[in-house]
């Protein structure tokens, strides 16, 4: 069974998408504080990056895990980018209050 969209081993790439790999997995490696800004799916997710960035085989092996991680993580994002986006918007409540000293 042939996947598409699989990320093609280290060795088989070319430089530039080796070098840009290689930075990548540095920056999630740096940006993950376990446990305050991780979950079980969040950490599964990068164990599944991992492998296919080594040896691959997991895709093929546990494709219903690793797309229901897939889906929780991308839950976790979209709704953590849903309230950061409620935090910026001003609060409609507090302009109407009228303050009076």
């Amino acid at each position: 069974m042939q996947l598409l969209g699989v990320i093609p081993k280290e060795n088989s790439m070319n430089p530039d998408d080796k070098a840009r790999l290689k930075n990548l997995r540095r920056r999630v490696k740096r940006a993950r504080h376990f446990p305050e800004n991780t979950c079980s799916a969040s950490r599964h997710l990068h164990m599944i990056a991992e492998r296919l960035c080594t040896d691959g085989p997991m895709l093929i092996d546990e494709p219903e895990h690793c797309a229901e991680t897939m889906l929780a993580v991308l839950e976790s994002l979209w709704k953590a980018r849903t309230e950061l986006e409620r935090l910026k918007t001003p609060n409609a409540n507090l302009s109407t209050i009228e303050w009076r000293g």
